[in-house]
């Protein structure tokens, strides 16, 4: 459920604190106590194929303050409900292949082409993203990004995962690392 939070004017000695006005303050500060917060993952591996940005479909929901996310494991997007800025943060976990690169990053104003896990982003603006170099070294390549924006109640949201291994690759959910995806309401805009 979308948060909504009061803007108030300078008060002046002598005025009268209403019922309406004490109601939005104690609206504001319990909204303020539990801010717009959502924590998603892959519980279940997820295959990419080779040289295509692929959506990451998260499939469980860890935190979802009042739900104001609305998230749904059926699709490849997620929907901002308040809006504000916010602190957004990707990490994507793979299974071990030393061939190419690994690459994750968040996209706004998303959409996305195909169904289930093996849709790809089709349109969006990227706000940030991270490509590594996989070592032969370790049983797991974890690519992480983050960044703070500017997010409208209604904006779509997807993280898209990238590999050119040559074939597919797995998304891995039981190493060292998750893939996950989580957003933190840091405050109103204006």
């Amino acid at each position: 459920m979308a948060k909504t939070y009061n803007t108030f004017t300078n008060v002046s000695t002598g005025d009268v604190l209403t019922a309406t006005n004490f109601n939005n303050v104690l609206t504001n500060v319990n909204n303020y106590r539990k801010p717009p917060i959502l924590r998603v993952r892959r519980a279940a591996d997820q295959s990419i194929a080779g040289n295509v940005s692929g959506a990451v479909r998260f499939d469980t929901k860890d935190i979802d303050i009042d739900d104001d996310w609305g998230f749904t494991p059926s699709s490849n997007l997620l929907t901002v409900g308040t809006t504000g800025a916010y602190l957004l943060t990707a990490t994507v976990a793979w299974t071990a292949n030393a061939t190419g690169a690994r690459g994750v990053g968040i996209f706004t104003g998303a959409t996305v082409s195909g169904a289930t896990d093996a849709a790809t982003i089709t349109a969006g603006t990227r706000v940030t993203g991270n490509l590594v170099s996989p070592s032969s070294n370790i049983t797991q390549t974890v690519c992480t990004c983050s960044t703070i924006v500017s997010l409208t109640a209604g904006d779509k949201i997807a993280v898209l995962a990238y590999q050119n291994s040559g074939g597919a690759l797995s998304i891995q959910v039981a190493g060292v690392e998750q893939t996950t995806f989580s957003a933190a309401w840091l405050g109103q805009v204006s």
